[in-house]
This record gives C-alpha cells, structure tokens and sequence, in this order.
C-alpha cells in the first residue's frame, strides 16, 4: 500500500527528468492526496498515457524498493557483498518500471543462496569476482550492478559503460560480438528483441555479426525463441523487431513464411503491395490500441 514513507523514498531516489516526469508537485501532493487522488487531480495537466505508465512505475518501484531492503538487511546479517544486475538496473537508470530482480552475491554459499531466493521474484548467482561475472554478459546495458551491501548502498557499478550506450540508445555486446553469439545464439534474438522495446540502435559490429552468424539460430530450442519473439510483439513497435530480424537473415530460419512475404510481385502491368511491410504496419497499429 502507498504511504508516506515508501513515496518519500520514492522521491528522494528517483529524478524524473524524462518524458514520463509529472514534476516533484505533484509527488509531494501525492503525499497528502494519495496517488490515485493526485492523478485525477491533475487529469487536465498529464496525458492518460503519463498517468498510466507512472502509475506503474511509480507502484513497481515501491515494491521493489521493499524487496532491494530486504536483500540489504540479509546481506548486512550474514556480512556479504550483494549487487542487484542485470534488467533491473538497465530499467532503473531507464526509470522503467523494473524487471525480475537478479542479486550477485560474492563468495557466497548455497546457504546465502537459499535465503535470497526465499524472497518473491529473486533470482540469486554466486561468484567470486562482480567484473568477471558482468564480463559473462550479454550487452553493455546489461551488464551493470547496484550495490545492496556496504556503505555504498546504491552504488553503481559500471565497467563497460552500459550508461553511456544507454545514453546514446545503442546495443552493443561486452566481449567480441561473434564469440558472444556463438556463446548463446539465442542473444541475438535478445539483442534485437531489446533494440525493439527501447527503440534503439544496434551498434554496426554488432548488427554485422548477427547477420553472418544467423544460421546458428536453428541451435536453439523453438520455445525459447517463441519467449523472445512474444516481447517483441509487445514492444511499443514490433516492426523494428521484426524488420531487424528479417534483415539480418534471422527470420528466414526462425519464421521463412514471413520472410517470404517481403517484395512486390508483378503481373503484367499490374504491382501488388508488399504483404511484409503491409502486415507490420497492421502489426504496429494493433500495437497503439492493445
């Protein structure tokens, strides 16, 4: 439930410097009216767009800011370093409402283990060394950590400067993209997958080993590119998911009945539209209404 003290967490954290900011007056409002009060409040200020995404994210993130003091107070217990990673902090330096909290915890045991997980949408790693962990990751955007122990509570750690490339809406991998991929071809499902959902960019190198590594894909479980293929669908526009597949050559192995739609067939005198391109922008418009 909303109370002051969770929201004033909230706004001491959290800078709303982007195009879901509704400003700190109406925050601090929030803290005598109430959140869903305040929204209607100022109904006539915000969009319904505004109002329903910092509804969530501002909700979201009071539960997970309750779930990041739990993890705190466990580790400060049992005197160990742990970092939340991954999804969650891409989405928090993002102010995106947060995905699946992933803690690390350093030189620790499966006892440690055992009790982190113990809470509701926990996800624990053990290693010996953070860098070498984040090293083992995908994408730079994904391969920082928060600290939740220590004096530095909410420390960012970021050794391959996933900041700046989220600054600068790019994709790019943290070791040499061919080896990343050949790693888990899977990621290059993800890459694209994440290129549609925050509108980035894939960096070029990148983008190059997905297309002359695509056939590796037919490695990898159908269920498990069915998972990236349903994120993509709800992206805000699926057809740059979609296109970035079909021009990397990856849906031609995932999906060749799509793949086949793309170009115009001539008869005669006669050019019928592009079915691909006509079927992605029904797909996107079904997106803005759903």
């Amino acid at each position: 439930d909303l109370n002051t003290e969770n929201l004033q967490y909230f706004i001491e954290r959290i800078p709303w410097v982007d195009e879901v900011s509704i400003g700190h007056a109406l925050i601090s409002d929030a803290l005598y009216w109430g959140l869903e009060n305040t929204v209607s409040i100022y109904q006539r200020c915000i969009s319904r767009a505004q109002q329903k995404q910092w509804v969530v994210v501002c909700r979201d993130f009071m539960l997970k800011s309750r779930i990041f003091e739990e993890i705190s107070h466990i580790a400060e217990r049992l005197g160990i370093e742990a970092y939340a990673v991954g999804g969650c902090v891409r989405n928090h330096q993002l102010r995106r409402a947060l995905s699946d909290i992933e803690v690390v915890v350093v030189g620790g045991d499966s006892h440690v283990a055992k009790e982190l997980s113990s809470i509701d949408g926990v996800k624990v790693t053990l290693c010996q060394e953070l860098e070498e962990e984040l090293h083992r990751r995908d994408f730079t955007v994904n391969a920082m950590a928060m600290r939740l122990s220590g004096d530095e509570i909410g420390e960012l750690i970021d050794p391959f400067c996933g900041t700046d490339d989220l600054e600068d809406g790019i994709i790019s991998t943290v070791s040499e993209p061919t080896t990343t991929f050949a790693a888990d071809p899977l990621r290059m499902v993800r890459g694209i997958r994440f290129a549609s959902q925050l509108g980035f960019d894939i960096e070029d190198e990148t983008f190059d080993a997905i297309c002359h590594e695509a056939e590796r894909i037919n490695n990898v479980k159908k269920e498990r590119i069915a998972q990236e293929l349903n994120k993509i669908l709800l992206s805000p526009v699926p057809s740059i998911g979609f296109t970035l597949l079909r021009t990397s050559g990856l849906l031609a192995h995932i999906l060749p009945e799509l793949d086949r739609m793309a170009g115009v067939e001539r008869r005669g005198k006669h050019a019928h539209k592009d079915n691909f391109e006509h079927t992605m922008k029904v797909l996107d418009n079904v997106a803005k209404r759903s």
